[in-house]
């Protein structure tokens, strides 16, 4: 793993797809919630979905375009324009304007082609070999790194054998075991130069991204490591994702 320079930063992003506020607490995913003790933790976050094609919802949700992006907000659903025709997501953002240099693995590899315009390291929906293959790559010899790391077991897990069932809270541990080990070889890179960010897209409970449901758009956010002050605790706070 490439050493960073001390005046270097170092972003890592956990997307993982389809978790539930449920599933996301210590009990399940004991690791990950150590990790981001020791900088902010907020339990609650409200996400915003598109109404028209549920295969894009991350452009909004996640990477922060647009708010109205694809027709919603967080007051709910309405076919709304985008203020920008070629409004940039937060990546390209990041990548033109800060010189980040920008890595993505992703388990669905066709999604993250299509809404980030650009060539993601693919994986099939198994956690270990994607664990195997970060922990054993060379950042780009660049200041400012960001790392994706995109699960999509889980929003998988939830359509067949249902959100917060058995099986899935199973793999929400295995997932926390797979972040927990990626999250300490990228920290130990530069302990004094990364940060790290968890969020999701959804809820799940078997909705699609166009239903204005609770359960739906209550979803976990997490940040801990550089510029995150340590034990600040943001317990049940409705967030926007707008204001990340």
């Amino acid at each position: 793993m490439l050493l960073l320079k001390p005046e270097a930063h170092q972003l890592v992003v956990f997307a993982v797809d389809g978790l539930t506020t449920a599933s996301s607490t210590a009990r399940y995913m004991p690791r990950t919630h150590v990790m981001a003790d020791k900088g902010l933790y907020a339990s609650f976050m409200r996400t915003t979905h598109d109404t028209a094609r549920s295969d894009v919802a991350w452009v909004p949700s996640f990477y922060a375009s647009s708010t109205s992006e694809f027709g919603c907000d967080n007051n709910g659903c309405n076919i709304l324009p985008r203020m920008l025709d070629e409004m940039p997501n937060w990546l390209d953002i990041l990548e033109t304007d800060h010189g980040y240099s920008v890595t993505v693995f992703s388990q669905n590899k066709p999604m993250m082609d299509n809404l980030l315009d650009r060539n993601a390291m693919g994986f099939k929906p198994m956690e270990e070999a994607m664990k195997d293959e970060i922990l054993g790559y060379t950042l780009p010899a660049t200041d400012n790194n960001l790392v994706l790391v995109h699960f999509s077991g889980l929003d998988r897990m939830g359509e067949v054998s249902a959100y917060d069932s058995i099986n899935y809270k199973a793999l929400a541990s295995c997932t926390d075991i797979y972040i927990d080990a990626i999250a300490r070889s990228l920290w130990e890179a530069e302990p004094n130069a990364t940060t790290f960010v968890l969020m999701t897209n959804h809820g799940g409970h078997g909705y699609k991204h166009d239903q204005f449901e609770i359960n739906v758009i209550q979803v976990p956010f997490m940040m801990w490591g550089r510029g995150i002050a340590a034990d600040v605790h943001v317990n049940g706070q409705p967030l926007q994702t707008i204001q990340i």
